[in-house]
């Protein structure tokens, strides 16, 4: 209730830095809500979207629509609207929100059965590395390729390049794994 009255007092201007926090903090709060309560993070999440039409809001309702609801073809129509705003904006932090949106939205069409267009999504990460990206959010999407058997060559090679890069252990070790694992089985002959 504090939180919604707080969103009251903010409520002009729409697009104060404090209504933003206080609508990010809300979409939180309701995600662990004792039921989630997804009406009312759309609502906030259009909201946001609304008051700051930019990559980054995008992102972040696929990422809720991807990672907490498990609504993967809504979840890929809000990753490329980041691609597309976070390309048009062309600013150096939209790189870094291209790259996460392409990432999540790889993994997502896998999860779709949607094979041609990951590979497709993974080209586009390929062609950023490297550059100015964080390592890790490629990860999942990586090793839901090598689960797959698809491109592995490709996935050995991408994940030796962001294995040694990454600045967290845990990813470190899961690309290092997946770089291992993908090569292994890319010279392995297919069975007859």
């Amino acid at each position: 209730m504090i939180l919604l009255n707080a969103l009251e007092e903010f409520a002009e201007p729409r697009n104060s830095p404090d209504r933003r926090l206080l609508l990010s903090t809300l979409i939180s709060v309701y995600k662990f809500a004792t039921p989630p309560r997804w009406t009312d993070i759309e609502r906030l999440c259009q909201e946001r979207e609304e008051v700051w039409p930019d990559a980054f809001s995008k992102l972040e309702t696929g990422m809720i629509f991807f990672w907490s609801r498990d609504d993967y073809e809504r979840a890929a129509v809000k990753l490329r609207e980041a691609i597309e705003f976070g390309r048009r904006q062309n600013k150096e932090h939209d790189t870094i929100i291209v790259y996460q949106a392409l990432s999540t939205l790889g993994h997502a069409l896998l999860r779709l059965g949607r094979q041609s267009e990951a590979i497709e999504v993974l080209g586009e990460i390929e062609a950023m590395v490297p550059g100015r990206v964080v390592v890790g959010d490629e990860t999942g999407f990586l090793e839901t390729l090598l689960k797959q058997g698809l491109v592995l060559d490709r996935v050995a090679k991408l994940a030796s390049i962001l294995a040694p890069v990454s600045r967290d252990p845990a990813f470190r070790k899961r690309l290092a794994k997946v770089a291992k694992q993908a090569a292994e089985r890319a010279r392995r002959p297919l069975p007859r």
